[in-house]
């Protein structure tokens, strides 16, 4: 795996470093609070690893119905985080080459490693690590996986200040190996957001249009 990316010149991908907090994700309270206290907690209190004697690495997988907000909320968190941000999908990473998926794969963790501390947020992560099982006549597939945990095991490499997050509709696809401690081993139901969190999405989408006549409660009501 170390030698991925010989011979080749190494791929960018896009990277930010957002300006977006969980102050700007209106409502949802349930949600943050529960982020705060199982992702972002641990990564703002390193007494903690000193006090258990255990690194605060892992990942988080946010799951729920699409449209929900998920990739905006990992962004917001990186934000808190002052990370840097790379949002993957699909496309970056599978390609028709042999040996080219896994190499896109290694080159993401490399690039983090440099602009640590850095957010890789895998979107539609069960596409890129699905359950092995299910894989049993693509190889290719199945080296995808395997590469992702290997990029993600502390033996092979040193990921300090390097934070995985992940969106999925289908959390029972994603392979087991995935969900253990040091990877995406802490889970978060993201919802469809409440009425707070509408009544802000609804005025940004009107903003500079007269809204005082609108009955927001029944507005909101009905949605």
């Amino acid at each position: 795996a170390e030698g991925l990316g010989a011979g080749r010149c190494a791929q960018l991908f896009e990277s930010e470093l957002p300006k977006l907090t969980l102050r700007d994700v209106v409502g949802m309270e349930a949600v943050k609070r529960r982020l705060d206290l199982s992702f972002l907690a641990p990564m703002r209190n390193p007494e903690l690893q000193r006090l258990f004697k255990k690194s605060m690495r892992g990942g988080l997988m946010l799951y729920g119905p699409p449209g929900c907000g998920k990739t905006y909320i990992a962004r917001a968190t990186a934000g808190e985080l002052g990370a840097n941000f790379i949002p993957i999908g699909i496309r970056d990473i599978l390609d028709m080459w042999i040996g080219s998926s896994e190499r896109n794969l290694h080159e993401v963790f490399a690039q983090a490693r440099r602009h640590a501390p850095c957010v890789i947020f895998f979107d539609e992560l069960d596409a890129i690590g699905r359950k092995r099982s299910q894989m049993r006549h693509s190889t290719t597939e199945r080296n995808v996986v395997n590469q992702l945990l290997f990029e993600t095991d502390s033996v092979n490499y040193n990921n300090e200040g390097v934070y995985l997050m992940g969106a999925t509709n289908h959390p029972w696809d994603v392979d087991s190996a995935l969900k253990r401690p040091g990877r995406f081993d802490r889970t978060l139901l993201v919802l469809p957001p409440d009425a707070p969190a509408r009544r802000s999405i609804a005025e940004s989408a009107l903003d500079g249009v007269h809204t005082e006549a609108i009955r927001w409660e029944r507005a909101l009501a009905d949605t």
